[in-house]
């Protein structure tokens, strides 16, 4: 916006001089007028200035960024979620026999969802089905409960 002002107030200054452009001839009325114009720009500029001071973004300071110290908070215990082994099935996924966790099952008997990075196509005779890979739900924390 404030290049717009700009080019707008230097528009309307180039118009208005040379409308009133005469011959040389400085009186002091002239010179008078000449001195306000040009005080009044500088009002204005320093206004402007004024103004956007307050809406610049805070400066980023070089090196390490200063931490506010932290009380110490203990560790959350983060407990495995147990997936029952009668969800465990063998299967072929891409043409490789793995071990999965059948995903209806892990559904219906897991507490919250299932990463969905985890599932997998299968293949069965019955068409396809899905499955959650069980190197992958063990590495997101799940366990296959002991049977």
């Amino acid at each position: 916006m404030t290049r717009k002002f700009f080019a707008i107030l230097l528009s309307a200054t180039i118009a208005t001089t040379s409308i009133g452009a005469a011959p040389v001839q400085a009186g002091d009325r002239d010179a008078a007028r000449a001195i306000a114009g040009i005080a009044a720009i500088a009002i204005l500029g320093a206004a402007i200035h004024e103004s956007q001071r307050g809406n610049r973004a805070p400066q980023q300071t070089h090196g390490r960024p200063h931490r506010q110290p932290q009380a110490h908070q203990p560790q959350r215990q983060h407990r495995a979620r147990a997936v029952p082994a009668s969800c465990l099935v063998d299967t072929r996924v891409n043409r490789q026999r793995v071990s999965a966790l059948r995903m209806r099952c892990v559904d219906r008997n897991v507490r919250g969802r299932a990463p969905q990075s985890c599932v997998r196509r299968t293949t069965a005779n019955h068409g396809p089905r899905y499955v959650y890979g069980k190197r992958c739900m063990r590495n997101n924390g799940y366990v296959v409960a002991r049977r």
